[in-house]
């Protein structure tokens, strides 16, 4: 999609294209976009220069392959009058609004542009704001006619805010503001496409219709008909449908357990969508049901965090155990020791759990996932439940690109629960009772 699409752009001298992947072995595959590019655009009476990667054009127009920095400063003089970006779900918010600033040129009069391609996939940020308001909440994918309509938005703060309208978005957000001076903004559109809008290639290559067809249920939502909440086929280790949805918590719970998984940061320009800080809290009752009782989830700096989990505390009882998370090395420690002393004053108990990368973020969670599988989780009723599940089950080992924090503090939860399960106590009953026979 990405190379053809550069084609109608090389008819100005003045084109300036990339085409950008998250990485260079990515391009330089076997059978990828640059080996690709060469039976496309050597039609085009294209030259293509190795080292930097990059066709030139008789008419001076070029087109360059490239793979984003780490660190994005190193783009700070790129200018551009398109961009193609490659597999857009890999990709970053931040990553891509820095590609956007990059779009200019003092000789190029026509319209500039960002174009991104990719697979669905939940974890993506384009999730968020971007397309997540077409999709059919059952099944993912978008609703008819949907398609290829124009919204606009804005970044203000660090904060995405999208409408339908120029207007629309003004009266939204934008009071202090002035339109087209300091409030300017930029339009979107999404278009979901199958196989089936290729025609060209099932054509040619009819066995890749055959290929998708074969796939199991949960891949074809995904791949041949474009589900954005669909994933791999056995990629999870959760399944929402091991637990039952209750109305209220146990009225006769042995033990109950706030786990939290801390955070310390808000929505801002650098960071737009940052981890959050979560507690969750689990309970146990008599015959070995556990029940997720509350779901606390919230993005706050450390002082905030430290008053929500006091303010939990308080609400909770003392009758709840609270535990938090401490990262290995000094800097964790330290930040632990502050959390634990400041708790301890506001008459907070909390309990500290070692953790440490995310092979032992997957160990913490199996234990709880088991469980589940047997039967023996429920979840009471609340606001908090779509988003609790759906992080569950979407959960990948391994899988940096994703939320983890109320998958890492349910299974801190029920690791604490089960190491403070105790054995019922009994007494003996006596063996020595009075003789009938009257003593001489």
């Amino acid at each position: 999609m990405c190379l053809t699409k550069a084609i109608k752009y090389i008819e100005d001298p003045a084109a300036r294209v990339m085409i950008i992947r998250q990485s260079y072995p990515t391009l330089k595959l076997s059978g990828g976009l640059v080996d690709e590019s060469k039976n496309i655009f050597s039609h085009f009476s294209g030259t293509y220069k190795e080292q930097a990667m990059k066709w030139v054009f008789p008419n001076g127009a070029t087109i360059q392959f490239g793979a984003i920095p780490d660190n994005l400063a190193e783009w700070q003089g790129l200018q551009a009058t398109h961009m193609l970006v490659d597999e857009a779900a890999e990709f970053t918010e931040q990553q891509i609004m820095f590609l956007l600033s990059r779009l200019r040129s003092a000789k190029f009069r026509g319209h500039m542009c960002l174009m991104m391609t990719c697979n669905p996939d939940i974890n993506s940020f384009l999730m968020q704001g971007w397309i997540d308001w077409c999709l059919d909440p059952d099944t993912g994918i978008p609703k008819p006619g949907t398609e290829n309509i124009v919204r606009y938005f804005v970044s203000l703060g660090g904060k995405m805010y999208w409408d339908f309208s120029v207007d629309a978005l003004y009266k939204q957000c934008g009071a202090g503001l002035t339109l087209g001076k300091d409030f300017i903004p930029k339009s979107f559109r999404f278009i979901p496409m199958t196989i089936y809008d290729n025609p060209v290639l099932m054509k040619n290559d009819p066995g890749y219709l055959a290929s998708l067809l074969a796939q199991p249920r949960v891949n074809q939502a995904r791949f041949l008909h474009g589900s954005w909440l669909a994933r791999a086929e056995n990629s999870g280790v959760f399944c929402r449908d091991w637990v039952k949805i209750v109305d209220h918590p146990p009225s006769n719970a042995v033990s109950r357990c706030r786990s939290w998984d801390l955070a310390s940061s808000v929505p801002s320009e650098s960071a737009p969508n940052p981890d959050w800080t979560a507690g969750i809290k689990l309970s146990r009752d008599p015959y070995g049901i556990y029940y997720v009782e509350d779901v606390k989830r919230f993005r706050k700096l450390s002082d905030g965090v430290l008053k929500e989990i006091i303010a939990t505390a308080q609400e909770d009882g003392p009758d709840t155990q609270v535990t938090i998370p401490r990262d290995p090395g000094s800097g964790g420690k330290v930040s632990n020791q502050f959390f634990t002393r400041v708790l301890s004053e506001a008459g907070v108990a909390a309990k500290s759990i070692v953790v440490s990368g995310h092979t032992s973020k997957a160990a913490r969670f199996a234990p709880f996932c088991t469980l589940a599988e047997s039967g023996s989780v429920r979840i009471v009723r609340g606001p908090y439940v779509e988003d609790f599940l759906r992080e569950l089950e979407y959960y990948e080992p391994g899988n940096r690109n994703q939320k983890d924090d109320q998958v890492d503090a349910v299974g801190d939860a029920f690791n604490q629960l089960c190491k403070a399960t105790s054995i019922p106590t009994f007494s003996i009953p006596s063996l020595v009772q009075s003789s009938p026979i009257p003593t001489m």
